[in-house]
């Protein structure tokens, strides 16, 4: 009598193909939708690489062969009728082909009620968005020359320009291209946004206060042929988004390439806030 294991995928179900979610292991964000045949099950599951089925080409592709955004597998885990797989993987550079992080980039408005919020949620504030990402901000930086950090003119804020500042008061380092790569970039960037956050919590007394981002200037340290610095920028422009929600966080933006920048920090952002004045 034959007895099924309970640790495998169902190929059955699925006509021998079932979908593979990939998940960023780290920070829990889903990058992509992909397939999977069990010749690409078994061989992800012996090389450790996320290895999927095109069903448009009809055969198996390693991810990163082309594009080298290779997904390195931490974890398997199937769902409970075994018909669905989902990978937690280390991430080099981008899941989605058009050069976003994730490929679910784009957001479906939902119908809202009298207030202006989504219906059937509850809507929450920065603050309790940050608290709920889990997001540890660094000390708000200290001007290194004859500058402000943070000025309010009105109703809007003008942030000047912040690098990568850890938690621990030091900064990441190298160039792009040259020293570190591009996913070491966006991380840098993230952790920009991080700083810009700290520097605007410091100066309003909450990141409530924050109205909308208007303007992001994304300044990237690399060689003079690296072309993707838009994606790099990503890191901090994704980060606003999760605090301040797509409609708010996600702003009219610049990202550019520089020879050099202070201290070889890997990126420099500036940005323009609206806030609420009392």
């Amino acid at each position: 009598m034959c007895t099924a294991r309970f640790d495998e995928p169902d190929f059955a179900k699925g006509d021998g193909l079932l979908p593979a979610v990939a998940q960023d292991a780290r920070t829990g964000e889903v990058l992509m939708l992909a397939w999977m045949d069990q010749a690409a099950y078994r061989e992800t599951l012996e090389t450790g690489r996320a290895v999927y089925f095109s069903r448009s080409r009809r055969q198996r592709w390693r991810k990163g062969d082309e594009s080298g955004h290779i997904q390195r597998v931490l974890e398997v885990r199937l769902d409970c009728d075994r018909d669905a797989i989902l990978l937690k993987v280390d991430q080099t550079g981008v899941a989605c082909h058009t050069g976003a992080r994730s490929c679910f980039f784009r957001s479906v408005p939902l119908a809202t009620d009298s207030t202006g919020n989504a219906k059937g949620t509850n809507t929450m504030t920065a603050e309790q968005q940050l608290e709920s990402l889990q997001l540890e901000l660094p000390p708000a930086p200290k001007p290194m020359g004859v500058y402000k950090p943070l000025v309010i003119s009105g109703n809007m804020a003008y942030v000047s320009g912040h690098g990568p500042l850890l938690p621990d008061g030091t900064l990441m380092e190298g160039r792009v291209g040259a020293d570190v790569d591009q996913e070491f970039g966006y991380q840098a960037a993230r952790q920009t946004g991080l700083a810009i956050l700290a520097t605007l919590r410091e100066g309003l007394g909450s990141l409530d206060k924050v109205v909308r981002l208007v303007k992001l200037l994304g300044m990237v340290n690399c060689e003079s042929d690296f072309r993707n610095h838009p994606a790099v920028i990503n890191g901090c422009s994704e980060l606003f988004a999760e605090v301040f929600g797509e409609e708010c966080g996600v702003a009219a933006r610049s990202a550019v390439g520089m020879g050099s920048l202070p201290g070889n920090i890997p990126v420099e952002i500036e940005a323009i806030f609206e806030v609420a004045v009392d």
